[in-house]
């Protein structure tokens, strides 16, 4: 995944960046009078291109090489059903002017390495913009990939309906990523081709919960699995989304407590908890996290705000600290964690830019047995750690790092500002696994970048 969606949030909010050309200006098929819809159905918000297919909901169009009725129509069946998943029966807000128009869906092959963008334009009709979408036909060689950024880009037209694109930046943009990868799994469940991109948190889990280096934004999709599955439930996505459309300005982590009223220390110390130790529902197709080596008295780390470290447990012992961080392990958080052999603890950073932490060890706790018969009370709560929803952007990795501010294509931080291209492929050969898979991965090699 390679969208354009953060230089797009910049250049929105007014910043002056080097965008595609259709960014901010529509084409001028965009631009022509509209005819009175017919009653019987949606039309075009304008004039048809030179080719074009047309759905319940979206027309996908192009002008002469620049897309073909393959890669179009297999985007239109992608999307229609995402629709149909999204909007009718999860009850996203369907985005603005679709309950008159078909969304455009552009296919151009002049977005060279970038998969694809959303953007939204504005006319006296819809002065705070209509969502429209350009796919890179490119990459429509691989059909789960194709089904999987189809959907995803979708995912950013619905966002753009309940949050205004008002800021940029790596607060705001990382989480319009994690959750469009998100709501492609949701919307196409059997592409799975959204699994490939846990790949960009799990090879950098200490780095910044928003930093948008090496694409690490992708894989923060692995938090909103946690929400729906362990957390508050199915549906919390979407919770978070409109809450966020009247706290624009706000940072996310303080909107994602908020939403689900639960501690930082909660959501972070169980989402990587559950993700370290297999227990999320695909976790057979996510990547294994990196990990700092096996768990030891007096290990110790520096962490970014919320970034997470992974130690693996060589014994059964129970682990506190008295820095502020959240542990997490396989029941999720708790201030003091129990570990057995080959299960791996987390340590989550709760301190803005920084966490120095040492951990500290002890036996596990055991059982109470002096509680009556019949007695069920169970052992009291944990107590939440406090929760720290400061908002300085800080470095994007570990301390040390340096940021650099530059636009980018969905957050590659290596790549020189303004151009619009990805560096560096994945590496063919991944770290070594910790659990072998419950069934084979069936998600799509990354696409290489063109040109």
């Amino acid at each position: 995944m390679n969208c354009g969606l953060p230089a797009v949030l910049a250049a929105l909010s007014g910043q002056p960046i080097e965008v595609h050309e259709h960014v901010l200006t529509p084409p001028p098929e965009l631009r022509a009078p509209t005819p009175a819809p017919p009653a019987e159905g949606k039309t075009v918000y304008g004039s048809n291109f030179e080719h074009h297919v047309d759905g319940q909901n979206f027309t996908v169009q192009w002008s002469g090489s620049e897309g073909d009725e393959a890669s179009a129509l297999a985007a239109l069946s992608a999307l229609e059903i995402a629709w149909t998943e999204l909007v009718e029966l999860e009850g996203w807000p369907q985005p603005v002017s679709s309950d008159t128009y078909f969304l455009w869906v552009l296919l151009d092959r002049g977005l060279a390495g970038t998969t694809g963008y959303t953007t939204v334009y504005t006319t006296p009709d819809y002065p705070d913009g209509y969502p429209v979408t350009y796919l890179n036909p490119d990459y429509a060689w691989d059909d789960a990939f194709w089904t999987s950024l189809a959907a995803h880009e979708f995912g950013h037209a619905l966002q753009y309906r309940l949050r205004a694109a008002s800021t940029g930046g790596d607060e705001e943009s990382w989480y319009w990523e994690a959750s469009a990868e998100w709501m492609a799994e949701t919307a196409v469940p059997t592409a799975d081709a959204y699994a490939y991109q846990s790949l960009y948190y799990c090879d950098n889990p200490a780095y910044r919960y928003s930093s948008m280096t090496d694409l690490h934004q992708y894989g923060m999709l692995v938090l909103n699995a946690w929400l729906e599955e362990h957390g508050p439930g199915p549906g919390s996505l979407q919770d978070v989304w409109r809450l966020g459309e009247s706290r624009v300005g706000e940072t996310w982590e303080g909107i994602l407590a908020d939403s689900t009223g639960l501690d930082v220390s909660t959501i972070w110390g169980g989402f990587t908890g559950h993700l370290a130790n297999g227990s999320l529902r695909e976790s057979a197709l996510y990547f294994e996290p990196d990990q700092r080596g096996e768990l030891e008295q007096g290990a110790s780390g520096s962490l970014a705000y919320l970034g997470s470290d992974f130690w693996i447990a060589t014994s059964e012992v129970a682990v506190s600290s008295s820095d502020r961080v959240a542990l997490g392990g396989p029941d999720g958080w708790a201030e003091t964690v129990t570990v057995a052999p080959g299960e791996v603890l987390t340590v989550t950073g709760l301190g803005d830019p920084v966490t120095d932490y040492t951990l500290e060890l002890g036996p596990p706790s055991q059982p109470d047995d002096t509680a009556a018969p019949g007695d069920t009370d169970g052992p009291p709560a944990d107590t939440e750690a406090p929760r720290d929803t400061a908002s300085d952007p800080g470095d994007d990795g570990r301390p040390g790092s340096d940021a650099t501010e530059t636009w980018q294509l969905c957050g590659c931080n290596g790549a020189a500002t303004g151009a619009w291209w990805l560096l560096g492929l994945v590496p063919l050969a991944r770290r070594r696994r910790l659990r072998e898979p419950a069934r084979l991965r069936s998600t799509p090699s990354r696409p290489p970048a063109s040109g």
